[in-house]
């Protein structure tokens, strides 16, 4: 099995743009997801994110810290799963309720690159 990243891109906390209902709606959408993905044995961790942050760029620069006018989407969390090939790891991103909640957000989706000696 391959592992891959997928990053929830959206342009800020979508519980900001929902109602209380639909959010509660969308919410129990992500739980059923990822108790799917926990039962098919795909998923090893995912967690939301803050919407601030920092950004250090160059050696010797000091960090900026977020919302950062530079994009106008920020990463609002990221799943780290396990599946058998790319195209295995697109149709569990495919399935994310974020893409059906909200219309802006994106998943970008990336295969973990296994290098001796960096991997943990």
């Amino acid at each position: 099995m391959k592992e891959f990243l997928l990053l929830i891109r959206t342009a800020g906390d979508c519980a900001d743009e929902m109602s209380p209902e639909l959010y509660q709606a969308h919410f129990k959408k992500v739980v059923d997801y990822i108790d799917n993905l926990s039962a098919a044995g795909n998923l090893i961790s995912a967690q939301p994110l803050a919407m601030k942050g920092s950004i250090l760029q160059g050696k010797g620069a000091s960090f900026k810290d977020g919302p950062f006018v530079e994009t106008k989407e920020v990463i609002a969390g990221y799943f780290l799963l396990r599946a058998a090939d790319f195209a295995e790891a697109r149709d569990m991103a495919m399935a994310h309720p974020i893409l059906e909640d909200d219309p802006v957000a994106r998943i970008e989706l990336r295969e973990i690159k296994r290098e001796s000696g960096i991997n943990c």
